[in-house]
């Protein structure tokens, strides 16, 4: 569904706007896929290599499919009582036994992320004041979700800072599990730990200009300066560099994976435009 507004009207003879809204809300879903599975796999990320991205009969396409995560294992009881999970340690994630057979291996994995928004918005904003005018274009992306494909989970690769919050004894993190360079658990497979919310609001450009009014003995027919400003402002909880992340060679099965693509710059210019 695709909705557009477009709007101009002028108060004075030296005051107007203009302003065009467009809304955009799509529905994906994979009706059918002729092999025995019934999915595909797409792309995936890391070293070693990780399978992560579906297309997936009955769901939406480029799915994020992995395990769900539970929480930190605190004790040994912890892990006694848990579906059976293979060298698991306490400070070790604990990992959703989604089929109830009381064994976490990768029948375990499940849907964990869909990186397609429920809609997006473009807004854009003109405005006349005498010689004075003003711009402003946003964006809005809104429900689609981010996989952090830029973690790197070698032994002698630099850590994010959260490491520094790790478990380091029972009950002191459920979120961030002991740091060892023997990961017997797969802490680092794919799960929803590395999911985040990508929606953000952007403002892409603003721009302010102002026309100099000129003598009849001007050699210029127009002189006019401006400020413009790209991608001054984002507003979003992602917690990656940019929520606005690049696709890769698919893409379907490649968007929103996220491994650490350089963000938009910030451009701040002035100029000033002659006319003869």
């Amino acid at each position: 569904m695709k909705l557009a507004f477009h709007m101009e009207h002028d108060i004075s003879d030296k005051i107007s706007f203009d302003t065009t809204f467009n809304f955009t809300s799509a529905d994906n879903l994979v009706k059918e896929i002729n092999n025995g599975d019934k999915y595909i796999w797409g792309s995936g990320y890391g070293i070693p290599f990780k399978n992560l991205t579906q297309f997936r009969q009955g769901e939406s396409p480029g799915i994020f499919w992995g395990y769900k995560t539970n929480g930190i294992f605190q004790n040994q009881s912890d892990i006694s009582n848990h579906a059976t999970q293979d060298n698991a340690q306490p400070g070790d994630i604990k990992f959703v036994d989604v089929n109830g057979d009381n064994v976490i291996n990768a029948d375990d994995r499940t849907k964990i992320g869909d990186p397609f928004a429920d809609y997006t918005i473009g807004w854009n904003f003109a405005l006349n004041v005498h010689n004075f005018d003003l711009s402003v274009f946003s964006y809005a992306s809104v429900g689609n979700d981010i996989f952090r494909g830029y973690e790197r989970n070698l032994n002698y690769t630099n850590k994010f800072a959260s490491v520094l919050n790790r478990w380091k004894g029972a009950g002191t993190s459920n979120s961030e599990p002991r740091y060892s360079f023997v990961d017997s658990n797969n802490n680092t497979r794919v799960s929803d730990r590395y999911v985040e919310d990508g929606s953000f609001l952007k403002i892409k450009n603003i721009q302010l200009g102002y026309d100099m009014p000129l003598s009849e003995a001007s050699s210029f027919t127009s002189v006019r300066i401006y400020a413009l400003a790209k991608n001054p402002f984002t507003f979003t909880d992602y917690t990656g560099y940019d929520p606005e992340i690049s696709n890769g060679g698919s893409p379907v099965l490649d968007t929103g994976v996220d491994r650490g693509t350089y963000p938009s710059p910030r451009i701040i210019s002035l100029g000033l435009n002659l006319k003869f």
